[in-house]
This record gives C-alpha cells, sequence and structure tokens, in this order.
C-alpha cells in the first residue's frame, strides 16, 4: 500500500517578491534589498517574509524523494498504513503523520503498540524538512517522545534524494527506537510514589494552579500503571499528544503543535525527570 501522495494543494512553489515597508519615510528603506516576501502563487497569500539568498521550492519536490526511499528501505510495515498529510496555515506548513503497524514494540512493552510516523515541511521556515519515528501506545494514542536517543531526521532539503545517506539514517533512527522501546520497558520496573510525582508535577510540568489541576488529573487517569516511572511518562507525552480546547481552537495549530511536542521532549530529557523516572 504504502504512504499516500500529498494533496494537489501542496503543488505549488511560492512567488518570491520584493519586500515593501509601507511605513518607511524614505526609498531606500521602503525597498530593502536584502528583504523578500513569500506569497502563494495563486491565492496572493502571505506566507512569510525571506532573506534574499532563500531558494523557494515546492513540497512535493521533497516529499517524493522521501516518501520513495521510505517505501525502498523496507525497515516498516507500510501495508496498512492510517493518516494523511495536511496543510496548514494556507499552505505555509505541512505535517503528515502514518501510523504503522510494528511486531516487535508491543511484545517489548507488554501492551497494545506501534509506531508513528510524522513527515515535516514548511515554506514559512517554522520547521525544517523531517522524519520523526515515535512509539505509539494505542490504549491511549499517546506519541511517546524518546526519553534518551534522537529519533528524527531533520535536515536541509537535499538529504532525502540520495538514497544511501537516507538508509544509513533511517536504520540508525530504527536502532534508536528500539533503544527506547526497551528503555521504557524498564521504566515500567522503576517505582515512583505518588508523593514523588506530584512533586515532580507542581515543581517540573505545570505552569499554573489551573494547570496543576489538570496534571494531576492526568496523572490519576493512568492509574492503571502504577506508581512507575513508565506513568510518568504517559503523563508528559499526554500533555502533547492531548492539547487543551484552548490549545486545539489556536490560530497557529501547526506551531502549537511543535510548541507542546518542545515542551514535553524538555521534560523527559530533563536530569530531574531521568533521576525520578528513568533506570540508571
Amino acid at each position: 500500500m504504502g504512504l499516500p501522495l500529498l494533496p494537489k494543494e501542496a503543488d505549488f512553489t511560492p512567488e518570491k517578491k520584493p519586500f515593501i515597508n509601507f511605513y518607511a519615510k524614505n526609498q531606500e528603506d521602503r525597498y530593502p534589498k536584502d528583504l523578500f516576501t513569500l506569497v502563494h502563487p495563486d491565492t496572493g497569500v502571505f506566507i512569510a517574509n525571506c532573506g534574499k539568498t532563500h531558494k523557494a521550492s515546492n513540497f512535493i519536490d521533497r516529499y517524493e524523494p522521501f516518501r520513495t526511499r521510505l517505501e525502498e528501505s523496507n525497515l516498516l510495515d507500510l501495508d496498512n498504513v492510517m493518516g494523511a498529510p495536511i496543510l496548514y496555515n494556507e499552505g505555509a506548513a505541512l505535517q503528515a503523520r502514518f501510523r504503522v503497524k510494528h511486531d516487535e514494540i508491543p511484545k517489548i512493552l507488554n501492551e497494545p503498540a506501534g509506531l508513528r510516523i510524522t513527515y515535516r515541511d514548511s515554506h514559512d521556515q517554522s520547521c525544517r524538512s523531517s522524519i520523526h519515528i515515535e512509539i505509539l501506545r494505542l490504549a491511549c494514542t499517546n506519541g511517546m517522545i524518546g526519553v534518551a536517543k534522537d529519533c528524527t531526521i531533520s535536515s536541509k532539503h537535499t538529504t532525502f534524494d540520495n538514497p544511501h545517506n537516507f538508509s544509513h539514517k533511517l536504520s540508525k533512527l530504527m536502532g534508536n527506537v528500539m533503544y527506547e522501546a526497551e528503555l521504557m520497558q524498564k521504566m515500567q520496573g522503576v517505582v515512583v510514589t505518588e508523593d514523588q510525582a506530584l512533586n515532580f508535577i507542581e515543581n517540573s510540568v505545570a505552569s499554573s494552579k489551573k494547570d496543576l489541576e489538570r496534571v494531576e488529573s492526568i496523572y490519576r487517569h493512568y492509574a492503571n500503571l502504577g506508581n512507575t516511572g513508565y506513568r510518568m511518562l504517559q503523563v508528559v507525552t499526554h500533555l502533547s499528544s492531548h492539547p487543551t480546547e484552548r490549545q486545539r481552537k489556536s490560530n497557529n495549530k501547526f506551531q502549537t503543535t511543535l510548541n507542546l511536542e518542545s515542551k514535553s521532549e524538555k521534560i523527559l530529557r530533563s536530569k530531574e525527570f531521568h533521576a525520578l523516572c528513568v533506570p540508571a
């Protein structure tokens, strides 16, 4: 079956035009030499400002090599892929998320799980062209961000064109994913008392009293996982996988997703989280 194609709406190259500063008092400031504007070629909608050397390109020109290389690698089961590419911000950003099966990870974690592949790209420079693979816990659809290893290939736009380079990086990435699975299995045996958990949530996770109440509620939601480091992992990843109603109504959902994932990753990679939840 393989990965789906991008929608036809993604098939465009932004038009690069001179930047105009309408508030400038003189001609030189009104048309700065080194600043340009990217607009949608069909709608004229503003995408982003950019520098003189920026080269606009088409999402499809980068996504297709990624899709082809991933299918050729035979490192993942792509027979029953679930998910679809989505454009954000009038076509300024792209996110394609796919759920795929994996035979070994459910055995390691002793519960239903798979993998989630996230491909991202942007015209507005909100993110680089990248592929991220994470373990997906099916009971709650938490995408479990790596605790110790980097599970992302983030690069300049030429990386996916090189079959050998991509294959090498993907193989290393999958090795990191399997390392994370083994580490998460060990976290199921790390004891974290309720007092320790709530203290960590108050000091390292919650940003306000209202937020504290929400995170404590999420902690109780995962009571079936016991007082363990694995339970704390689910609490933190829940925050990025399940945005609040206010976050879902954001005018820039793409950037909100990036911010939430960045915050969760920062918590999971912190020395405080590792000291409490990750086996030495």
